[in-house]
C-alpha cells in the first residue's frame, strides 16, 4: 500500500492566510490604543517625577514655590528664573521634561513639554497687581496651600493625549498626584 501525503491545498492555504490577515486587521486599532495609553502613562510618570522634585525643592526652600515668570528657556542659556534651572538638583534627566506625545516642538522651544501654572499666576500678580518680586512666590504658595486641588501645579502645555479624554492633558497637583484634566468647566477638574 502506498502512504498518502498529508498537505494543504492551495485553496486551504489561501483561506488560512485570509483568516489571519482579518484577525490582524481587527487587532491593529486596539494595538494603536495601547501605544497611546503607554505614552500617556509615561507622560504621567514624568509629571510625577517633576512633582517629587518640586516637593523636595519646597523642603529646601522653606516651603516656597520657585519664582518663575513665565516658563521660558533660551537656547543654550542658563536662566535663574527658569524652572528647569531651579529644579535641576531635584529632577534628574532631560527626558523627564518631555512628554512622549509632544510632536509640536514645544519641548525644543521651551525646554519642556509642561506648563508651570504657578509661574503664570506669579506673572499675572506681578503685572496686574503690582506685587513685589520677593513676595509673589510666597503669595502664590499660600494660594496653593489653601486650595490644593483647585488648580494643577504642572500640566501638559497642549492637549497631546486626545481623544483619550476631553482636554488631552495630564496634570500634577499640589499633593504630588497626577491625573488627567477632564472638564475645564468644572472647578474641581480631577474626577
Amino acid at each position: 500500500m502506498r502512504s498518502r501525503r498529508v498537505a494543504f491545498t492551495l485553496l486551504e492555504l489561501l483561506v488560512v492566510m485570509g483568516i489571519i490577515s482579518l484577525l490582524i486587521a481587527m487587532l491593529m486599532p486596539s494595538l494603536s490604543w495601547v501605544r497611546k495609553s503607554a505614552r500617556r502613562t509615561a507622560c504621567a510618570s514624568n509629571l510625577h517625577q517633576v512633582a517629587i522634585g518640586l516637593t523636595n525643592y519646597l523642603g529646601d526652600s522653606r516651603g516656597i514655590l520657585p519664582y518663575v515668570i513665565p516658563l521660558t528657556k533660551r537656547h543654550g542659556e542658563e536662566d535663574e528664573d527658569d524652572l528647569l534651572s531651579s529644579l535641576k538638583r531635584y529632577v534628574d534627566g532631560a527626558g523627564v521634561w518631555t512628554c512622549p506625545d509632544d510632536n509640536t516642538g514645544v519641548a525644543e522651544q521651551l525646554g519642556t513639554s509642561y506648563d508651570y501654572w504657578p509661574g503664570w499666576i506669579m506673572w499675572a500678580r506681578e503685572l496686574f497687581r503690582g506685587d513685589p518680586k520677593h513676595a509673589v512666590a510666597r503669595i502664590v504658595t499660600k494660594f496653593y496651600e489653601f486650595s490644593p486641588d483647585k488648580y494643577p501645579v504642572m500640566a501638559d502645555a497642549e492637549g497631546w493625549h486626545q481623544p483619550l479624554d476631553e482636554t488631552g492633558k495630564n496634570a500634577s497637583w499640589w499633593d504630588g498626584s497626577v491625573s488627567s484634566l477632564r472638564d475645564w468647566t468644572n472647578p474641581r477638574w480631577r474626577r
